[in-house]
């Protein structure tokens, strides 16, 4: 009797405590616009330890899909326990012939990519994130903004200032 009674507390406290793998495509609105992400949340994941967050741009004409699976940042992510964002650009109709972009304050999209970023860490407020250790790793077009959002954003700079003052 005491085994089963043990069997079955076990049964309804152990999935609470453990987490599993994750990685599944995100939509929110942002700026008036639909917008999606990929989210990889590796199994090592601890709801109880702040994690941080990697943002994964693709380039010009990519998508997030694609961008993922060439980087192989998954296989990172599993191994120095980082939650993984990989966003979709947008389309823009003046110059659909690009794919998915990214505005990067010179050409071409006039979508807040800026303001799509905090959306997604506003979006993910589920997750016990670290955003002192949070990066965004940009390629091509991403560069630049995301830069412009680390200089920006009033979350960096406020995670930014302690560190530059030492």
């Amino acid at each position: 009797m005491k085994k089963n009674l043990l069997f079955a507390l076990l049964i309804l406290v152990l999935p609470t405590q453990c987490f599993t793998q994750e990685n599944f495509l995100d939509t929110i609105w942002s700026g008036g616009i639909m917008r999606t992400f990929r989210v990889y949340v590796p199994a090592m994941y601890d709801a109880q330890t702040p994690t941080p967050l990697i943002f994964n741009f693709h380039g010009s004409g990519g998508s997030a899909v694609n961008f993922e699976s060439a980087t192989k940042f998954r296989s990172v992510a599993d191994t120095a326990n980082f939650i993984l964002i990989t966003p979709n650009g947008t389309v823009d109709p003046v110059y659909p012939q690009f794919g998915q972009i990214w505005n990067n304050f010179t050409c071409c999209s006039p979508v807040d990519d800026v303001l799509f970023v905090s959306n997604m860490i506003d979006s993910l407020s589920i997750y016990n994130i670290d955003l002192a250790e949070s990066i965004p790793q940009a390629i091509a077009m991403a560069v630049l903004w995301a830069t412009t959002w680390l200089v920006n954003s009033a979350i960096a700079l406020r995670q930014l200032l302690p560190l530059l003052v030492q």
